[in-house]
């Protein structure tokens, strides 16, 4: 096992390093598509807005939306710092 650079576990379960944690319980649980699909959208718009500088009118520019597009879909959404 050394070989492999992997360490030997403790005799309570802890390694050298601390306590194990499973990479895969360590995430969070997955998300639906549509959920995930949502926060892409609202990130990328946010991007967007930091990019034009908060000119809503160059961002839709860039998007092809209208304004009241995105105004909708950013209803709710703090303004971006």
């Amino acid at each position: 096992m050394k070989a492999l650079g992997w360490r030997q576990p403790e005799r309570n379960g802890e390694s050298r390093a601390g306590p194990h944690v499973d990479p895969i319980e360590a995430r969070q649980a997955p998300q639906t598509l549509h959920v995930a699909k949502q926060e892409f959208e609202r990130q990328y718009l946010r991007d967007v807005l930091a990019h034009s500088h908060g000119k809503r009118s160059e961002a839709t520019k860039i998007l092809g939306i209208s304004r009241k597009n995105l105004w909708e879909k950013l209803r709710g959404d703090k303004p971006p710092n």
